[in-house]
């Protein structure tokens, strides 16, 4: 998304699209760093628990998998795609280009 952050210079023009989006972008953002951070610490938890690196990434490895075949399943039942891999790993916000 372009424009989320204020202009660099005030001198040429520029429009910024605020509001629910923003907050949406913002919010999605926020959710994929939690999930990313919590994803760490449980596979160091597990690792801990079987004192192998191994185990714990095969167990962890469904989660990612899950979320596709769930965004898949949400296509094929309700024809509308759920973008939550979108929000949560894709869409940072960019600086905006003067």
């Amino acid at each position: 998304m372009f424009n989320l952050n204020l202009p660099a210079t005030d001198l040429a023009p520029a429009l910024k699209w605020d509001g629910e989006w923003h907050v949406t972008l913002e919010v999605f953002r926020d959710m994929g760093l939690a999930f990313a951070v919590v994803c760490i610490l449980i596979y160091m938890l597990m690792v801990g628990w079987f004192k192998s690196y191994v185990p714990p990434f095969v167990i962890m490895s469904v989660i990612p998998l899950s979320l596709m075949a769930g965004e898949v399943a949400s296509l094929l039942v309700s024809r509308f795609a759920i973008p939550v891999l979108y929000f949560m790993v894709f869409n940072q916000p960019k600086p905006v280009q003067p």
